[in-house]
């Protein structure tokens, strides 16, 4: 994985607004401090609360949730659209469509486990290397800072100011450090290595996907059972089975999308439109892809 890749996985927008001297909270006591305040240790002796982390790690939780189930629903539907286009019957519809969940779930539930613990490592490698400078060059560090607000618009006193007074306090200079080098997540909240968390991460990624990815199958898997309960025992046409796979995609989709306004500046109606517009041209364009190989298939043949 590139360092870019790495960087970019936990990169929020705002982030490194907190390196200014806005008022800032996190330490366990609870009070908001200023610059000036930090003239004395918090009384927890300045360790973060470790507030912050825990919201972050639901976060990312709940993203792995949602873009796995997102991927999941497109994924299904893609082979039984593609399907349906190179008109396949039911059983090779689920063959290919069960194959296909269980061996992309996985793979992108592994994808995230090793990113995820590739991120955790790399940041508990910069953090080492942060501290040790630190340790033998303070002044340049601290210079280095200096730099770095005033970039972002402070005066050269009170960029000097702010860097002296977390200088003080080692954990938060090397938290302020690796935000500003876009290796930290948030000021005071640099996350510790965590592989119980990478692990959750796969797993969550996977089982999103996969049961997201069981929707566009269900109207083939119960096909057997609707014929059954028909008044004539016919076998449903294909064309209703994906009929009925269009509808209950379609729902999924915008449920997904009502979930990710949740983590974003956007209306649920919207948010889930947006979903289901943006999930419909890739459905279309699987649809024709099929067509038009089954077409290619049948005239070579």
């Amino acid at each position: 994985m590139s360092l870019n890749a790495v960087q970019g996985q936990r990169a929020k927008e705002g982030e490194r607004a907190r390196l200014f001297p806005a008022p800032m909270t996190g330490y366990s006591n609870g009070r908001s401090e200023s610059p000036t305040d930090l003239e004395q240790p918090p009384a927890s002796g300045g360790q973060p609360d470790g507030g912050d982390a825990d919201s972050e790690s639901e976060s990312d939780i709940w993203k792995a949730a949602v873009f796995g189930a997102l991927d999941g629903v497109l994924t299904s539907f893609a082979v039984v659209a593609g399907a349906s286009g190179g008109g396949l019957g039911t059983q090779a519809v689920l063959i290919v469509g069960v194959s296909s969940i269980v061996a992309d779930g996985l793979s992108m539930g592994l994808g995230e486990y090793l990113s995820s613990k590739a991120m955790n490592e790399y940041m508990d490698i910069e953090r080492k290397r942060e501290e040790w400078e630190l340790a033998n060059h303070r002044e340049g560090e601290v210079e280095n800072m200096v730099d770095t607000y005033m970039r972002r618009g402070m005066s050269r006193e009170d960029a000097q100011e702010v860097s002296a007074r977390l200088s003080k306090y080692d954990d938060c200079f090397v938290d302020a450090v690796m935000v500003a080098e876009g290796v930290g997540s948030s000021m005071f909240a640099s996350p510790p290595l965590d592989e119980a968390g990478s692990i959750r991460e796969g797993l969550v990624t996977f089982g999103s996907f996969a049961l997201s990815g069981i929707v566009p199958l269900l109207s083939y898997a119960l096909s057997p059972l609707i014929s059954a309960s028909g008044s004539s025992g016919q076998p449903v046409s294909q064309g209703v089975l994906f009929l009925w796979a269009c509808l209950l995609t379609a729902a999924a989709l915008f449920s997904i999308g009502v979930v990710k306004s949740t983590f974003v500046s956007r209306s649920w109606f919207g948010s889930g439109m947006e979903t289901l517009v943006l999930g419909g041209c890739c459905a279309g364009l699987a649809y024709e892809i099929g067509a038009a190989v089954s077409s290619c298939v049948a005239g070579m043949s």
